[in-house]
């Protein structure tokens, strides 16, 4: 129905704005204590019109997971995280560079991006199943298997293939705005490589 419809569209709406505590919740963080690099992200920021809140290091318990992430989609309310592996195991130019990616995604606007590609899947579903449904049950059948089906393989489709497709197209515009903005390309390249050793 409409109404359910409309609640699932508030729903993942609040998702995307309240991200950041969600994550918070999910994998506990706490503030930046590096005065120096939060000094030198900060000013970067700044410098180029990058808006957050917070700049929040992750508690992995142990783990040897070095990322870094952006949640949020306000500026109020926007979250810089890193892990403190990241935090510990790579120099502050590495890290630099690293959330200078970060700040690529805020700047060309990929979270919001991603809500409208989240909000229209079930638009893009609607048209999917009214024009090709009637097509495919010709060879799944209509019980509730081939409904599954019709709907796995569409989600299949959109998410896995089409927004994998767009994904790594802002992970590179990301990574170009990073060199841009740092002009440590050199640096940037090591820390990625490090990044897919440790990862």
């Amino acid at each position: 129905s409409y109404l359910s419809l409309l609640i699932l569209v508030i729903f993942i709406l609040l998702a995307y704005i309240k991200a950041p505590m969600i994550l918070r919740f999910i994998w506990p963080a706490k503030p930046l204590r590096d005065q120096e690099l939060y000094d030198k992200i900060d000013q970067l920021a700044h410098k180029h019109g990058i808006k957050y809140k917070h700049l929040l290091v992750w508690q992995t318990g142990g783990a040897k997971i070095a990322n870094a992430g952006v949640s949020g989609l306000l500026p109020g309310s926007r979250s810089i995280f890193m892990t403190d592996y990241l935090l510990e195991n790579f120099s502050h130019d590495e890290i630099e560079t690293i959330i200078a990616h970060e700040f690529g995604h805020i700047k060309y606007r990929h979270l919001h991006v991603y809500l409208m590609f989240s909000l229209a899947y079930f638009l893009c579903y609607l048209l999917f199943y009214i024009h090709l449904g009637p097509f495919l049950e010709k060879f799944v059948g209509n019980g509730p298997i081939a409904s599954a089906t019709i709907t796995i393989s569409f989600f299949y489709l959109y998410f896995v293939l089409l927004f994998r497709y767009f994904s790594r197209k802002f992970e590179r515009q990301a990574d170009l705005y990073a060199v841009e903005i740092t002009g440590k390309p050199v640096v940037f390249q090591e820390a990625l490589w490090r990044l897919s050793e440790v990862n």
